[in-house]
């Protein structure tokens, strides 16, 4: 498929994820562990937007007494490979996408051929028993793949994720705006000056940036507005200054200046979001196999440390202005954020000749979209599934008091749930046929953690579990897989922010809570 049709085909989706977002999902390599409803539906929504290919690996037959809701399965497929019928259907939503599919067990595989999984940029699993659930985790983070475990049972779902670290330099769908209004740089100040604005007629003035009109005030107000922060009397002043100006031209870019001028006298900080990376020990103390982005953020440190401010971004807000008037900011803006650049990329490959890198290793690209986008970085790191199932190791656990619109039994539920199958077998009739087992279990493991006095509550959200026989509503699958897809997309994008690191819906009253455990 040609460029340009490709874009047209995935036009609406690009707009949220741009064209790199859309180069990261087309190299990408999904591998799906059961193809049961849920797993199913998860794929499905990343088939669609163009992953680059997918397998299933599956060693079960298709059994409609289980299977019965899933989509991708064929009335005359009974007792087929499931990884078989489920590959060849989800294929044909996007014949772009390339398949695989194995008929084999994943705790076997996991077991006798782990290596398998090195060539994937994600895991999807569902119903994985624990040990072999661990033992991949463990194995996928030391390859730095992202670990999507997740489940659907009647009304109910959850999904776990689990990778080494997230970083990000596009953390929200927009920049928070810089403009530097309090702490313009001399081109900006030497162009606001050029401008005899106090002797302007209003037909002239009504085409000033706002930007122009706010630093214009504030230099008149304090000369040495750049260096000197704002007492009380300078805002009275500005105030002042404004309502003048609003008297001799009533126009929409004097309102602008006036709604918008509370940002001249706030101080230039670090958003909390950069200061947690450029504080990580990560950024602090780089070492020869850090990663890019841990690189290019120990530069932005030093370039913070040397300057006070960070790369400026470039980008200017809508206004009510000349054509003209925007476009002559704009060239003061733009050649102010490639300076930056310029300074970034020094300080940068400073670093990598130091560390013994090339200095070929971190593009021109990629030094610029970082520079452009350092307001939106962001690390995100996620506790394993090995050290939140330890019983004396989840703080959130046991500092938890659940009350009635928590959706923490919910998640508690589907632990003893699992529990249970583990210890006796997946056939769901034979495994929850005792109610003395069931409450036993669910006793015990709420004893470990703490939480006995919640049984009555946590028991009612495993009879429901229960009450489903192991089967998988088509409604609640699709919902939970679209989730499943969602933060997949955004661990392959690199872009917003996915959940850290549970997500427990209910489907009964349909509500959703997330955990960080």
């Amino acid at each position: 498929m040609g460029t340009s049709a490709k874009m047209q085909k995935y036009d609406r989706q690009v707009r949220l994820w741009k064209a790199e977002g859309q180069n990261a999902i087309e190299k990408s390599h999904v591998c799906l562990l059961y193809a049961n409803t849920v797993g199913c539906e998860a794929l499905k929504n990343l088939i669609l937007p163009g992953i680059g290919s997918f397998a299933v690996v599956d060693d079960t037959s298709v059994d409609f007494s289980m299977d019965g809701m899933n989509f991708f399965i064929q009335y005359d497929q009974e007792g087929k490979s499931r990884a078989r019928c489920t590959a060849s259907l989800l294929q044909q939503l996007n014949p772009n996408v390339e398949m695989e599919y194995l008929e084999m067990s994943p705790e076997a595989l996991i077991d006798k051929n782990i290596e398998y999984f090195s060539k994937f940029s994600v895991v999807l699993s569902s119903n994985l028993k624990e040990k072999p659930l661990f033992r991949l985790e463990e194995y996928l983070r030391s390859h730095k793949i992202p670990l999507l475990h997740f489940n659907s049972v009647g009304f109910a779902g959850i999904l776990r994720i689990s990778t080494h670290e997230y970083t990000t330099t596009q953390s929200q769908p927009e920049l928070p705006q810089d403009l530097r209004l309090k702490n313009p740089w001399p081109e900006l100040i030497n162009y606001v000056k050029s401008m005899d604005l106090d002797n302007m007629d209003s037909s002239s003035l009504s085409e000033i940036p706002y930007i122009v009109l706010i630093i214009h005030v504030l230099l008149k107000v304090s000369p040495a507005h750049a260096q000197n922060s704002q007492e009380a009397d300078d805002c009275a002043m500005f105030r002042k200054i404004m309502e003048e100006y609003k008297g001799k031209c009533d126009s929409e870019n004097i309102e602008e200046a006036s709604s918008n001028s509370w940002k001249a006298f706030k101080e230039y900080k670090l958003p909390s979001n950069v200061y947690e990376v450029l504080h990580d020990t990560r950024c602090v103390k780089i070492q020869e196999d850090s990663e890019s982005f841990w690189i290019m953020a120990h530069c932005l440190k030093m370039f913070y440390d040397e300057t006070e401010f960070l790369p400026l971004s470039g980008l200017l807000p809508d206004m009510n202005c000349s054509t003209q008037q925007y476009v002559k900011l704009q060239v003061i803006y733009k050649e102010k954020s490639e300076n930056d650049i310029l300074k970034f990329k020094k300080y940068v490959q400073q670093t990598l000749k130091r560390l013994n890198r090339s200095v070929e290793e971190i593009t021109d690209l990629e030094i610029k979209h970082f520079s452009r986008n350092c307001l939106n970085i962001k690390v995100m790191d996620f506790k394993t599934m090995k050290e939140e199932y330890q019983p004396t190791s989840n703080s959130v656990l046991e500092s938890s008091s659940i009350d009635s619109n928590s959706l923490l039994p919910w998640y508690l539920a589907f632990r003893i749930y699992d529990t249970i199958l583990e210890k006796h077998g997946k056939n769901y009739k034979e495994a929850f046929s005792d109610t003395t087992k069931t409450i036993s279990v669910a006793q015990s493991f709420l004893s470990q953690i703490g939480l006995e006095k919640f049984f009555d509550v946590v028991y009612t959200a495993i009879q429901e579990l229960e009450r489903a026989d192991g089967h998988e509503l088509h409604s609640i699958s699709s919902f939970i897989g679209g989730i499943v897809a969602q933060e997949t997309i955004k661990l392959l994008a690199q872009q917003y922010l996915p959940l850290n690191n549970t997500f427990v819906f209910d489907g009964v009253h349909s509500r959703t809570e997330t955990f960080k455990l």
